[in-house]
């Protein structure tokens, strides 16, 4: 327990403190009723003992009454209002902080867990964590100070009803105690599956019609209902617990307390040892001593389950933190004279299956490099690793000349300019996918939109992950968005896929005059692509095996003059079969 409230401390610390206060001081004033209802019991035995001696009604203390009514539900409108306006602004600018904090991380923390992992975990779950803010924390407060006052004015009444109440009480730091032991491992597995399986359901439906043609719907649904069993057992097994902590150490005292009292206060008022007033009191205050009790007992499975959710955020957030702590903000790039110094890279899985080999390589500024290799050889680990994607990687790699390590995503991507198969389309509109967040120049935009033949395309939503457009629309939008960046630096991966030879050749002619004077890096397969380059490296099986120029490496390289001939070969047919189809 001590560990989870030094979470929640944690977590408020989150918030803007002007803020914070805000909503402490708007649930105070929320739960005001709770101290007020110490004092109405109290009026209410005096009214009935009026009448019970004085055979008369005592209107002051009626008058009383009312404005003590009336003055409660002001206050505690004022203070419902303060409280919900903040608490609600404080939820959004957590989100909104750590979603920002989230752009420092490299691209493989949401590859591996998959988008909507996170996009749970910064939603759903940061709106779950805010239970700990709710005012039921502040009216616990109010209530146990409330029976810590009450069991003091029994005491002095009865020695006998004090000890029972304290029994109460301990029995319930007992329930909270055992709840948190026996079922915080539940809740913790709960969560994590609960944004396993939403990163799963995701990426199921992005994927609908591959799944469909491959036949793996029935091994998603068993994959599906296996995670959702799972969840649904941790459920029961923290329910089962909770359940029976709830009647054996809650609901049977309370109900045998109750039942004592009753008998035993009936017994008082025969004997003239109590009054029906304070019989009345003493059932009433009674309520009000187990009320917390009641409360609590709900609220104990509640700070649990946000507890550990807290904790995930507080990981999160942290996390984020760190890893933006470690990016340099003070750099010196225009000093280097290479886009690129790489020395000894090496990445593996294990050392007997190594990705990048002992890889050595530099671009200096001006220079074009081409990439050449077969699948699997390497090329996109190499991709990931420039453009700081991956990380975890042994030897040096200096982008501009600083460590790219300690480089920021966002100035990485400042840098360079992206022209890749694989990038993202928005559900926006053409010319917001082209722009995206840089300044709108509208002669600019429609220029390369007439250019790339884009016009039909203007004032259209393209659909999620360009769902409403072919996939040669969308490699048009990757050169549109990437001839509208104008950087000095760049990186092409695989362009013009699904392109036409005819589209393919205009494009190519549209690329090369933009990337003149520039430097960059080019991976394709296709060789009238390559050839843009004026240095190139051959990888096989994670190693550097040549470089130099094309014409050189074609002439000393079996590997690549295959690939040169299949690839003229393909071209050749295609063109014949394009001539013959016209």
């Amino acid at each position: 327990m001590k560990k989870r409230i030094y979470k929640i401390i944690s977590f408020y610390k989150l918030l803007h403190k002007k803020r914070l206060l805000l909503i402490i001081f708007g649930g105070i004033l929320a739960s005001i009723s709770i101290l007020a209802n110490m004092v109405y019991p109290l009026i209410v035995k005096n009214i009935i003992e009026s009448i019970e001696e004085y055979n008369m009604i005592n209107y002051d203390l009626f008058i009383l009454l009312g404005i003590l009514y009336i003055s409660v539900i002001l206050i505690s409108y004022i203070g419902e209002k303060i409280y919900n306006k903040n608490k609600y602004k404080a939820a959004e600018e957590i989100r909104r902080k750590i979603f920002k904090k989230s752009f420092y991380f490299p691209g493989k923390n949401f590859q591996e867990k998959g988008s909507a992992y996170y996009s749970d975990l910064i939603n759903n779950q940061v709106n779950n964590a805010f239970v700990v803010l709710d005012y039921v924390f502040i009216q616990n407060i109010f209530l146990l100070s409330r029976a810590t006052i009450i069991l003091g004015i029994i005491f002095k009444w009865n020695k006998l009803l004090f000890i029972l109440f304290l029994v109460n009480f301990i029995l319930v730091i007992l329930y909270s105690y055992l709840l948190n032991k026996l079922t915080s491992k539940n809740f913790e597995n709960i969560q994590e599956l609960g944004r396993k399986i939403t990163s799963y359901i995701v990426e199921t439906f992005d994927n609908i019609y591959e799944i469909l043609a491959g036949k793996a719907k029935n091994k998603r649904i068993k994959t599906y209902s296996s995670i959702a069993k799972a969840i649904t057992n941790q459920s029961i097994n923290a329910e089962y617990t909770r359940v029976k902590l709830n009647i054996f150490l809650l609901e049977i005292p309370e109900l045998l307390t109750k039942f004592f009292i009753l008998f035993y206060c009936s017994r008082l008022v025969l004997n003239n040892q109590m009054s029906i007033g304070m019989v009345w009191a003493v059932w009433t205050f009674f309520g009000f001593v187990i009320n917390p009790i009641s409360i609590f007992k709900t609220f104990s499975k509640v700070i649990l389950e946000s507890g550990i959710t807290i904790n995930k955020v507080l990981q999160y957030f942290n996390k984020a933190i760190k890893a933006e702590n470690k990016y340099k903000t003070n750099h010196n790039a225009e000093k280097s004279k290479n886009l690129f110094n790489i020395k000894e890279l090496t990445i593996s899985h294990n050392d007997n299956n190594k990705i990048l080999n002992n890889i050595n390589l530099k671009l200096k500024k001006n220079n074009i490099l081409g990439v050449i290799g077969l699948s699997g050889e390497g090329k996109t680990t190499l991709l990931n690793v420039l453009l700081g994607f991956e990380r975890n990687y042994k030897g040096s790699v200096k982008l501009l000349g600083e460590n790219l390590k300690h480089l920021s995503p966002e100035y990485i991507f400042d840098k360079i300019a992206l022209y890749s198969q694989s990038s993202g389309i928005l559900n926006q509109k053409l010319e917001e996918n082209i722009v995206m967040g840089r300044e709108y120049k509208k002669e600019k935009v429609e220029t390369i939109i007439n250019k790339l033949n884009l016009t039909h395309l203007q004032n259209r939503l393209l659909g999620e992950r360009g769902s409403f457009i072919s996939g040669g629309e969308k490699q048009k939008v990757f050169l549109a968005r990437f001839l509208y960046a104008e950087k000095p630096f760049f990186i092409i991966d695989e362009p013009f896929t699904n392109l036409d030879s005819i589209n393919e050749d205009k494009f190519k002619n549209i690329l090369n005059n933009y990337i003149q004077d520039k430097t960059g890096v080019i991976i394709s397969h296709k060789f009238n692509i390559i050839q843009l380059a004026d240095k190139h490296i051959v990888l096989n099986n994670g190693k550097i095996v040549e470089q130099g120029t094309l014409e050189n490496i074609i002439k000393n390289n079996i590997l690549v003059k295959n690939l040169v001939e299949k690839y003229l070969e393909n071209t050749k047919l295609d063109n014949t079969y394009e001539k013959n189809s016209s």
